[in-house]
């Protein structure tokens, strides 16, 4: 049987649905069914049956005419609406229908009390209940990066101009150490052309014609060489080998720190022309005496050549020690420039508040300057003193064109890497920029939909 409530399957013999403990309708039993187990419940009870009366028989009737195809048929559907009739649920008006609003509630019913057990210990029907779920953390809102006001930027800018200047005196420097020693010194004069130093511009005349008066070559020789016969001399001698030494023991001495003495000595210009003896009766016919070096010794003593380009007379002449210039060109005070350096560049980190835009700015202006000032400097020494030697002929010009082309040389590369390090700063700096105008584009974007 099914349920009237809850649509369960249930005993046929239930009052009640064990699921729902709602009240199942009785089962209205027909008549005829009643009678025929009458007599065997009563049995069953008493098994010692009173003696009935039996009915006299009745006298058969005229029977009908018999018809086999309707006789069984009706008989079967007789029996088949009997059964059907008996075991049909009676609805009643007094009980709800099945399904309406209100359902049917046993504690209605008379015959049914739901036991104070059931409403103590029954519990709710099990549901399982979802696990909480954490609230997420509140994630605070990002805040709007403050401005660089201008006493930091005008700070920043100060110092820009401090680092330039230390940076540039470290590349000069670092150049000074590596393109000017005695060695490098040395091997750029031996390549010099001995007509064009001996002919360059000194003092108003040529280099030459200073020596030949100052060494009274012409009283020496009796007359018999002249301003052009000792040009010719002095380019047939090994005059520029031993100019370089000389002048690779000033280097050494002022830029290198060397504590030898580099000053030349009259006795080493004698010596000179006493080892090219050979070289001046080849060109004006005359071999050079004993007495002809003494008085040669003498015209350099009255005329204070040595002194004056001692490194005494040379320091007496600039007002201070050549000697200590090494002390710029040292490691250590390299080191101190290089460190000078790094501190200011941390400070435009500081002082600007660790803005990108504000710090590849000023990197990009320190090493650009820096750099175009010191690829100025080399081109000043290279090219420049070159073209004044062409348009003058001045003789300290032509040195340095010459001899200074290895730093002229280092200074470049420094200028340019520092040039190119300064452009990438600059770079990245308008990168930056343009990437900050898109997203405050984005952002006025969103804004306003």
């Amino acid at each position: 049987m099914i349920c009237v409530s809850c649509g369960k399957t249930i005993d046929d013999d239930s009052r009640f649905c064990a699921e729902c403990g709602a009240r199942q309708p009785e089962l209205n039993v027909p008549d005829a069914l009643a009678k025929e187990d009458a007599p065997a419940l009563s049995e069953a009870a008493d098994p010692v049956p009173e003696a009935e009366e039996k009915p006299a028989p009745k006298e058969p009737g005229p029977a009908a005419p018999y018809d086999p195809a309707t006789a069984y048929g009706a008989s079967e559907k007789e029996n088949a609406g009997s059964i059907m009739a008996a075991y049909a649920p009676d609805y009643s008006s007094s009980q709800q229908p099945y399904g309406t609003q209100g359902g049917y509630s046993p504690a209605d019913d008379d015959g049914f009390a739901p036991s104070d057990y059931n409403a103590q210990y029954g519990g709710i029907p099990y549901s399982p209940q979802p696990e909480p779920v954490p609230e997420p953390e509140p994630v605070p809102a990002e805040k709007a990066p403050s401005k660089v006001g201008a006493g930091k930027i005008i700070l920043a800018g100060f110092v820009s101009v401090l680092a330039v200047a230390v940076l540039t005196l470290l590349s000069l420097a670092l150049c000074v150490k590596l393109g000017v020693t005695g060695s490098l010194v040395r091997r750029r004069i031996e390549k010099m052309v001995p007509d064009n130093v001996l002919g360059a511009d000194f003092d108003g005349e040529s280099l030459s014609d200073n020596m030949y008066k100052g060494l009274g070559f012409d009283d020496i020789t009796h007359g018999k060489a002249d301003r052009f016969a000792f040009r010719d001399f002095m380019t047939k001698t090994n005059f520029l080998s031993f100019v370089g030494d000389k002048a690779a023991g000033y280097v050494d001495c002022i830029i290198g720190g060397s504590e030898q003495d580099p000053s030349v000595s009259v006795s080493e210009i004698i010596g000179f022309f006493e080892e090219n003896s050979d070289v001046s009766e080849e060109c004006f016919g005359y071999s050079l005496q004993t007495a002809d070096y003494n008085t040669m010794r003498k015209n350099i003593e009255k005329e204070n050549f040595c002194e004056d380009i001692s490194v005494s007379g040379l320091s007496n002449s600039a007002g201070f020690g050549l000697q200590n210039i090494s002390f710029i060109f040292s490691y250590i005070t390299l080191g101190i420039l290089l460190a000078l350096t790094l501190v200011l560049l941390i400070w435009i980190v500081v002082v600007v508040d660790r803005r990108a835009k504000h710090i590849t700015g000023a990197y990009g202006a320190i090493f650009f300057w820096s750099g175009i000032i010191v690829l100025v400097c080399a081109a000043a020494v290279s090219v420049g003193a070159a073209l004044i030697y062409v348009i003058t002929g001045w003789f300290e010009y032509y040195v340095t064109a010459s001899v200074l082309l290895p730093f002229a040389a280092f200074a470049g590369i420094t200028g340019l890497f520092e040039i190119i390090l300064g452009l990438v700063f600059r770079k990245v700096r308008k990168s930056i920029r343009a990437k900050e105008r898109r997203d405050r584009a984005v952002q006025k974007a969103l804004a306003e939909n």
